[in-house]
């Protein structure tokens, strides 16, 4: 329904979190809070006569693992955002069938347990009752595991991934770029954190991504130019910001961190706008091959260009 709903254009979709009719079971609902948390419309409702079954009906480990879920969703509302962005303007997908990303697969064809945020994030769920494990498939592309950047060597087969109770399986696709904002209880607080990029590499060391950003509020901010979209690309070693459009100054507009996944080996010299970075201004971790910057930019809005060598 969600993925059909998608193709049909329309993108805000999500089905009644933890069922609607029937009374579900503890552990059936903290498995669909992990799974409805990257849903379009995420949102846990049911009937009257039926038991209640928001998180805090539950165990704290329920909702320990639902809150957990529902963080990274709010960590990612930058990236979803801007997935609506471009819905909107040229009726693409949010909530994507692996098919849409990876149509000349013949394996995705018929896979309706896991989906995809864009052509980025894929998401495979737990749906069964007591499992601790789930099969996933992983189309021909570089593969990272979104928690910790741990490279997934599975390019265009099935493996099974460990999922206990409060673990949803999260993978990025290797070219992607996605922007981040450190997550709080309510949007409204989130948008006031400051941000930070993934970078994923592909085969070659590329990746290309984009951030938009409006107040959230006005209806038509798009149509009257009250919007800022930027555009990452990282290329033969270096990350470029380019500002495409600067209609709106956001509340929070600092840049922490940028995460880079995917280098092959550890870098020994890093420049931000051609100044040298410190030591202590970068960390790699050599068994995930994941390098993490320290940008501290103040205005995000400012192009930059960050290399490594």
């Amino acid at each position: 329904g969600i993925l059909n709903f998608a193709l049909f254009g329309i993108p805000l979709v999500g089905a009644d979190i933890c069922g609607f009719f029937v009374n579900t079971t503890e552990q059936l609902c903290t498995r669909w809070q992990q799974l409805g948390a990257f849903y379009p419309f995420s949102r846990n409702h049911n009937t009257y006569n039926t038991i209640a079954q928001d998180p805090t009906a539950f165990s704290n480990y329920s909702i320990s693992s639902t809150r957990d879920a529902l963080l990274t969703r709010y960590k990612l509302l930058p990236f979803l955002y801007t997935l609506f962005y471009y819905a909107h303007v040229n009726g693409s997908t949010v909530a994507r069938p692996l098919l849409s990303v990876f149509p000349k697969d013949t394996e995705t064809w018929w896979n309706g347990h896991q989906f995809m945020w864009g052509d980025s994030l894929l998401i495979s769920p737990v749906l069964e009752e007591n499992a601790v494990s789930v099969v996933a498939y992983f189309p021909k592309a570089r593969w990272y595991d979104y928690r910790n950047g741990t490279e997934v060597f599975a390019s265009g087969s099935n493996i099974t991934l460990e999922a206990p109770l409060n673990y949803i399986p999260l993978h990025v696709k290797g070219g992607s770029i996605i922007p981040q904002q450190a997550p709080n209880t309510t949007t409204t607080y989130s948008r006031q954190n400051s941000y930070s990029l993934l970078v994923a590499l592909n085969d070659v060391d590329n990746a290309n991504g984009h951030f938009f950003i409006d107040d959230g509020e006005e209806i038509n901010s798009i149509e009257n130019g009250n919007y800022t979209l930027i555009n990452y690309e990282a290329k033969t070693g270096q990350l470029k910001s380019k500002v495409v459009t600067d209609g709106y100054r956001p509340l929070s507009y600092l840049m922490d961190d940028v995460i880079i996944y995917g280098l092959t080996e550890k870098p020994n010299n890093l420049t931000l706008n051609n100044i040298p970075l410190s030591v202590g201004q970068w960390t790699w971790i050599p068994q995930s091959k994941v390098l993490t910057v320290s940008v501290n930019l103040s205005d995000l809005m400012k192009e930059f260009i960050l290399k490594w060598e």
